[in-house]
């Protein structure tokens, strides 16, 4: 069936559903979207939380490290077995805050930048022994040397590596972070944007409607005015089936009817004319027999 032969009641509820619709499809595709978009950076937050929490732990015991080199050799010798004592204990908290760093999904630069790292914090760690037995022989000099040519040299450049990572890592979370606050505004301009884009379909389709009942009712209004001015030579075609199309088609069989009735009234009266000049001449005639 032709929507144009549907019932006023029936477009209503089309024009209704159609707008709910399109409102479902356009809300959940952009909830869809929406909803990856925020799983990647939920999941990318996560990656890089986690890394920087193993990449801070790592860095911490590093310090700590480090720190103990220039603490022993003034260090008495209680102080001397603590620093000795954490050295496995330190060690292990760097290599276990590398290896959650490493264990996460990173890409190829980062793959490479935590291999080089931890390449250097394993010379650092193999490195330190020798200076420690330097140290305990009283060869300040040769300890001094060792540790210009190697400790040093190691723990300075896992620092340094080390320090790039974090930094990497920060500038990551600040770019999901900015991710998410664009995220956000492209939330608003998006349902923004669905509003005003329904309200521009809601009237268009509203005006469309009113035009479909409105333009036939004028239509029986004109008939209806017409042919009570007497005027029964007014065409009516109904256009659609619903209730202003009904309405036309009654008034094309109440004109009809009204022309029937006038055509038969006009004939009786012409008859009754022609009766009353017939029996006027039938008088007009018996008057003059009479005279005669």
């Amino acid at each position: 069936m032709s929507p144009s032969n549907w019932k006023i009641g029936t477009k209503i509820y089309a024009l209704l559903g159609g707008l709910l619709l399109l409102v479902l499809v356009i809300v959940g595709s952009v909830w869809i979207g929406l909803t990856r978009i925020g799983a990647s950076a939920t999941q990318l937050y996560a990656h890089n939380v986690t890394g920087t929490i193993g990449l801070g732990r790592a860095q911490n015991a590093l310090w700590e490290l480090r720190l103990g080199l220039a603490d022993y050799q003034l260090a008495d010798a209680d102080r001397r077995k603590a620093i000795l004592a954490d050295e496995s204990k330190l060690t292990q908290n760097v290599e276990e805050g590398l290896g959650q760093y490493a264990g996460l999904d990173l890409g190829a630069d980062e793959r490479n930048a935590a291999s080089v790292l931890a390449q250097t914090i394993s010379k650092y760690a193999q490195a330190r022994p020798h200076w420690f037995q330097l140290i305990n022989e009283s060869d300040f000099f040769g300890a001094a040397d060792y540790r210009a040519k190697n400790t040093d040299v190691y723990g300075a450049a896992a620092a340094k590596l080390m320090g790039e990572q974090m930094d990497a890592q920060q500038s990551q979370m600040q770019a999901v972070v900015r991710g998410i606050e664009q995220l956000t505004a492209l939330v608003k301009r998006v349902f923004i944007l669905i509003t005003l884009v329904m309200l521009a379909l809601g009237a268009g389709m509203g005006v469309l409607l009113a035009r479909s009942i409105t333009r036939p009712l004028k239509e029986a209004v004109s008939v209806a005015e017409r042919v009570a001015g007497g005027d029964l030579t007014v065409h009516v075609q109904p256009k659609s089936k619903d209730e202003a199309g009904r309405l036309l088609a009654s008034l094309a069989t109440m004109r009809d009817g009204l022309v029937d009735a006038v055509g038969t009234i006009r004939a009786s009266a012409e008859s009754v004319g022609a009766s009353s000049k017939e029996l006027a001449a039938g008088n007009a005639e018996l008057s003059s027999r009479t005279e005669e």
